[in-house]
Formats: structure tokens, sequence, C-alpha cells
């Protein structure tokens, strides 16, 4: 009886001591593990496996770049990130707190958060959630610190997993310190939520297992989008039940990830079916928009679709027209494409098959442009699209007729083709700046001078270098004074780009790090007196050394910081200037308002390359007429930006045409890309993305040094284009379209009045649009083509 009362009195006190024990953070100073591993470059470093416990928080304005101890993801781009932490015993939680950043600004926005919890790390059950918030207006955005916290209303646990998400279409993942905050040892009262568990063990599993649901869902709602589009124009009984049978299948995709090749299989099977019902055909060829957002599911809006197409161009242009061809039998067929060749002085008209890509963010994306020689299958109830190009360059205006002929299986489809060249002539020279990043060097690389080719085929201006040409050291690493210099990369590199209106140079200065300029001039500090001549009379010599190959100083320019507004970008510009005023300084950024960029233009910055993505026709940043100025340059420049896809999924029309009707209507003098053509890392080319590869460049390249391609990509080509690719060439020729009709209208004076006013039309309805209304935007670039043609001498 004693022993009874005496154990009675030991769990009492065990009762009380684990009610009375104070609520403080759990994980301070305690251990975790995460994946995927972070990779944000900015704030990178070994002690990411420490930094989010280690009771320091930060979480300011631009922290992924402004404080080293942030952990960054920019591989959670639709998928999670995990943070695992084991906390020793179990324990009663009362609440997370997760510091990390939002705002808007350089696409970074208040993640997403969740938190899910175990007692024996076999399987989660979600203990509480924090949504992530609306993104910022386009115009309103900022960098600020958010502190997120997550009730966790007395959840038991030993194993926690912090899983955050950008929500789409944002990528990163930012955060300076955890907090669990609870109490150990558990309260005996305290119970894990009875909820579906997710079967998992540790940070990389359920990363796994969470982000494969999410990859199938994502797939299966991408394959699908445009089912519903064409659907619309289906019998109602057809549509209703097209419309069950997607409903089921997303059902059961979001059950079991592990089905969704057996559900896509069944789906299409289904969805052939019906369409051969409804279409009474065992193939179909009609006319698409080039930028369609077309899927392997494709078919038309209408019943009866128009087997035509047509192209209005002008002389010296390229311009583009498409067909879906859908395959409705139940086995794969076959299929060609076949152009007419047309009389003397028409268009060339060449056909190109897009292929599909898989890509990170799961989505199917038509992207690159196979040649026709390509062995070309269509897997049964599927369909693929073709792109018409025609390329009016020494073309004579007038209306010219093809005939498109499209072989699927043992079908036949003739399809006649218009193609209309307006009596305008764009020029040879291109009066933009365009290109950025294209990494040629000295052009000794295998498949260098087919890409150079391609990319003055596509009016790029400018050829773009790494770093060349630094003074030379002695064994102490002492420059060598007067200054060496070795010549011989830069000689090739200006030899391989002499077709190139401009060329630059890029020196990858570090404004993060305490010597920015690394070892490159020897020992002196940063802008001592020292660093400063021994600069000077290199910088001298470069240009001595350039301008005796024939450029003058609006021929070239350098970049020595990557996008970066720091102090230190304004330092070197002085300095270059102290030593030859007259080179121009290119600068790379990410705001343009006054305040923002006042030391830059003080310090005689010559092109301000401007992140302009998602610039629009109001609310342009208070900078620009500054900025446009005095002999100062504004370029757009498009890099990475959430809001537009990752690489392959950039929408062609949204990101690389409107652009240039956006840098138009701002007064920007050029249009820039990142990545252009230079490969980056290991980034796939023929196979699919995973959730931290993309491929940026726009054209694929076949041949030394490159990925064998796939079977279906078998063409003479070296460098097969992108749409992508094709639709910044077409921007472009926007572009000295819009500058045309300007100069026109200028002409013209008080009588220039009413096409002023439809001009100014036109730009408005197609920025103001971008990607609501396709249709919309060829209707009105028709209008700008013949208003040109209208005002013809």
């Amino acid at each position: 009886m004693h022993k009874v009362i005496l154990l009675a009195l030991v769990c009492l006190v065990g009762v009380t001591a684990a009610c009375d024990a104070q609520e403080k953070n759990l994980v301070l100073g305690r251990p975790y593990t995460y994946w995927p591993e972070p990779e944000y470059v900015d704030c990178t470093d070994e002690g990411d496996i420490t930094q989010l416990t280690d009771g320091e928080t930060e979480y300011g304005p631009g922290m992924w770049r402004n404080y080293p101890s942030c952990v960054g993801w920019i591989a959670s781009i639709n998928v999670p990130t995990v943070m695992h932490f084991d906390l020793g015993q179990e324990a009663t939680l009362s609440e997370l707190r997760f510091n990390t950043v939002g705002g808007g600004s350089a696409g970074v926005v208040e993640v997403g958060v969740r938190v899910f919890v175990s007692l024996h790390d076999k399987s989660y059950v979600l203990a509480g959630e924090h949504p992530a918030p609306p993104a910022p207006p386009e115009d309103q955005q900022t960098s600020v610190g958010v502190r997120v916290k997550v009730p966790l209303s007395g959840t038991r646990a030993r194993y926690v997993a912090v899983v955050a998400m950008a929500p789409a279409p944002y990528y990163f993942v930012f955060v300076d310190e955890i907090e669990i905050i609870g109490k150990i040892p558990a309260d005996p009262k305290s119970n894990v939520p009875i909820l579906a568990a997710v079967p998992a063990s540790g940070a990389r599993q359920l990363q796994e297992v969470l982000a494969s649901g999410r990859r199938a869902r994502d797939l299966l709602g991408d394959l699908v989008a445009p089912v519903e589009r064409h659907i619309a124009c289906w019998p109602k009984d057809q549509a209703r039940a097209q419309r069950g049978e997607l409903e089921g299948f997303r059902t059961r995709v979001a059950a079991r990830a592990g089905d969704f090749e057996k559900v896509r299989a069944e789906l299409t099977e289904r969805h052939c079916a019906r369409a051969r019902e409804i279409y009474v055909a065992d193939t179909l060829v009609w006319e698409v928009l080039p930028d369609d957002a077309f899927r392997m599911l494709s078919l038309p809006e209408t019943r009866d679709p128009a087997q035509s197409a047509s192209i209005h161009t002008v002389v010296n242009a390229l311009e583009a027209a498409a067909l879906g061809v859908a395959n409705l039998t139940d086995i794969e067929a076959s299929f060609t494409v076949e152009v007419s060749a047309s009389r003397q002085g028409a268009p060339d008209v060449t056909a190109r098959v897009a292929r599909f890509f898989e890509t990170t963010n799961a989505r199917y994306i038509p992207d690159a442009l196979l040649a026709a020689e390509c062995p070309q299958v269509i897997p049964a109830g599927e369909s693929k699209l073709v792109w018409l190009l025609a390329e009016s360059t020494g073309a004579a205006p007038g209306a010219y007729q093809y005939r498109v002929t499209v072989m699927v299986g043992d079908d036949i489809h003739a399809v006649p083709v218009t193609v209309t060249v307006h009596n305008v002539n764009l020029s040879a020279e291109t009066p933009l700046s365009t290109g950025n990043w294209s990494d040629l060097n000295t052009g000794e690389y295998p498949l260098y001078a087919e890409v150079r080719d391609s990319m003055l085929s596509h009016r790029i201006t400018m050829g773009a270098a790494s770093m060349q040409g630094m003074p030379k050291k002695d064994a102490d690493g002492n420059v060598i004074r007067p200054i060496e210099i070795d010549f011989t990369d830069m000689d090739k590199f200006l030899a391989f780009h002499r077709d190139f209106p401009q060329v630059s140079w890029f020196f990858p200065f570090n404004p993060h790090v305490e010597r920015p300029h690394y070892n490159w001039f020897g020992p002196p500090e940063w802008m001592s007196d020292e660093f400063k001549e021994v600069f000077r009379e290199w910088i001298v010599k470069m240009v001595e050394h350039i301008k005796s190959k024939g450029r003058d100083y609006d021929a070239f320019y350098f970049q020595m910081f990557d996008e970066s507004m720091d102090e230190k970008v304004a330092q070197l510009c002085e300095l270059v200037h102290s030593a030859d005023p007259k080179v121009r300084m290119q600068a790379t950024i990410h705001q343009a308002s006054r305040d923002a960029t006042n030391r830059f233009v003080n310090a005689g910055m010559n092109i301000f390359n401007y992140h302009a993505s998602r610039v629009g026709y109001n609310g342009a940043p208070d900078g620009f007429p500054v900025l446009r100025s005095g002999g100062r340059e504004i370029w757009f420049y498009g890099v990475v930006d959430a809001a537009f896809g990752g690489g392959k999924e950039r929408d062609p029309l949204e990101f690389y045409r409107h652009l240039h009707w956006t840098a138009f209507h701002h007064g920007a003098t050029g249009v820039h890309f990142w990545n252009m053509l230079h490969n980056n890392g290991g980034s796939p080319i023929w196979t699919a993305e995973t959730a931290e590869q993309y491929y940026w460049p726009m054209v694929y390249s076949i041949g030394p040094g490159h990925p064998e391609p796939p079977e279906d990509v078998k063409t003479a080509e070296k460098v097969v284009p992108s749409r992508r690719w094709e639709y910044v060439r077409m921007g472009i020729e926007d572009y000295m379209l819009l500058r045309m009709a300007q100069e026109r209208i200028d002409a013209l004076g008080e009588r220039g009045d009413d096409f002023r006013k439809q001009l100014h039309d036109i730009v408005k309805t197609v920025i103001t649009n971008r990607s609501a209304d396709r249709r919309l935007f060829r209707e009105k670039r028709r209008e700008l083509v013949e208003l040109v043609e209208k005002m013809s001498p």
C-alpha cells in the first residue's frame, strides 16, 4: 500500500512539473537538417547549418544580400523547402516564429509556412499553417522584414518539420532564425492532431513526398488547362461528362501522386475518344496563335475550325503563324510538314515543329522549334504545335499564297497560307541596343560561330565578353609597372565580334567582400592612392588598345559590377572617368527612382540597365526622366523574375516581345535579356527539368561539348531556335516599327495629330492588355503596320 501511494505521489510530481514548465524557444542552439540544400548565392555559406537556431535574429529589408546569417533558397519553385528538428524528447508546442522577408522587391514576397509534427519520425501530420498573403501590387514593391507566427495550440511532438514555399509564381524562401515556442517535458494532456498523415522520415523524404504530390497535381492541371477552352464549344452532355472525368482524375492524383502516369494515360485515352466523336475525324489541323499556351491535349475552340493561316509582315522582318495538329486515333502516327515554294520576291516560309518539355514548375512547354526534317510522331490522342516562320528580308511588297501540306498517318491536310508584305521597309541597322550575356568570348569553342551568326540574324547588336586583359603581375603578386597586358584573347574577341555594332566587357568586381577587386591589381587596398594609380594606368592602356582596333568610344563599354547599387559601383565609375571621361560605363540596376540612382547619376554613369520586366503603361519609377537625359541611356533588362516563370516556360509574348513595346513607351534605347545563349551549369537541355534545374538560353545547341540530342532531334542544324528566341527578333522589329511611326508623325507636325492619337491608342492597348488578349495584340500590331504604311513617303 505504501508503495502504491509513493508511486502516485511521484506521478503527481511529474505531472505538476510538466504543467509548470516554462515556455521557451525549444530549438535555440539545436541542430537541424533541411532539404533541398540552400543555394541562394548571396547568403549561402558554411554557417547555414547553424544560423537558423543561433539566437541572432535578423529579418530586415534585403536580408538575402545584407545579412550573411540569412539562409536562402531559389530552388523552391512551386515546391516546398523543409527544415527539420528533433527536439530530443516529446514537447508541447504553442507557436512557431519564422523570421523572413517580403514586400515584393526583386520578386521576394512573404512565403507560406506549414508546420508538420511527429512522435516517431515515421509519418507527419499538419499542426499549423500560415497561408502566403497576396503579393503586393507592382507599383508598391518594397523590402520589409516579416515575422510569421503560426499558432500550434498545444500540439504534442518530438519531431517538427517547418515547410516553407513562396506562392506561385514566385521563387524565393529566405529565413534568419526559426523559433519553436513550447514546453519540455510534454504536458500529458497534449496530443498530436488526428489528421491524415504524410508517410515520411526526415527533411528530404518529407520534402520529396510533398513535392511529388504537388508536382503531380500541377502537371495534371497544366496538361488539362486548354481542355476547358475547347470543350466550351462541345455539346453540353459531352462537356459535362468531360468536366466530371477531369475532377475525378484530379481527386485520384491528389490522393496518390504516384499514379500520375497512369492517370495521364487514361485521361488522354478518354479525351481522345470523346473528341473523335465530336469532331468526326481521325486527325485535325487548325490555326492557333504562335504564343498560345498550347499543350498535348489542345484542340480547336470551334467545332468546325478553318484550315487556313495568315501572316502580316513588312520588308526585312520575321513574323509567324502557327498550326495545331491533333491525332485522334488510338495509335501513334507519324507526321510531316511541307511548304510549297512561292514566286520570286516572296518571303521564305519555313515550317518548324515545337518540342514539348517538362519544366521546373511542372508545366508542359512547346519551346524548341525543330526543323521539319526531324522525324516526327504524334502519340495517340495528343497534339503538336507547328510554327510557320515568314522571313521577308529582300522580299517585295505584296500578297503571297503558299500551301502547307500536313500529313498525319494516312491523312493529308492542305492548308492555304497568305503572307502579306506591307510596303514598309525596315533598315538593316537596328536603332536599339540588344543582347547581353552571350559569353562567346574568343569564339574558339565548337558551335560558337553558328551561335554568333544566329545572334546577328536576330538583330543582336552587342557582343559581350567575360574579363579580359588584366594587368600582369610578378612572382610576388605585384602589378608590373609600367603596366603590361596580354591582349591575345581580347584581339580574338574583337575579331570574332567584328560585325557587332557594340561590344562590352564584364569585370566581376564584388561589393560584398572586403577587397571588391580581389588581387587583380596586386596588394593595394580598395580606393587607396596606389590602387587608383594602378587602375588608371590599366584602363588607359585598355582603351588605347580597343581604339587601335577600330572601335571608338560609342562602340564599346565596360560593366564592372553585376546587379548592384552599392556605393562602390559609383566609386569605380568616377575612377574610370578620372582616367578617361569618354569611356562609357554601364550599371545593371534593380531600382530606378531619383533617390536610388542619384549617386550613380552624379558619378557619371552612362548606361542604366534596369530590371524592367514588370514595368507597365503607368507607374514608371520617377528616375526615368533623368536616366534617359543628358547623354545618359536607360535600357530595359529582362532577367530572373518569378512572375514570368523560369527558363523555357517564360511566355514568349508577355516577357520577350512586350518588353520592347514598354521600352519604346518609356523612352528606353536598349532591351537586353538574361540569359540569351550561355548555358548555366548543369541545367538540362533536352531532358525534363527538376525542381533545382532550369534551362535559360534561348537556343538549343547541337554538337561537340553539348549533350547528345534525343531521337526526335535529328537535324543538320547546329543551333535550334526557341519560340522565345524568335520573339526577341520580332520584338526588336516591333520597336523599329513604333519608332518609325513616331518619326513620321513628328515630321508631319500638326498634320500628324490624328496619327499621333492612333499610335498612342495602339501602344496603350497593347501594354495594358499584355497577355490578357493575344488576338488583340495581333490586331493592334497589324494596325501599327498599316499606320506606318499609310504614312510612307
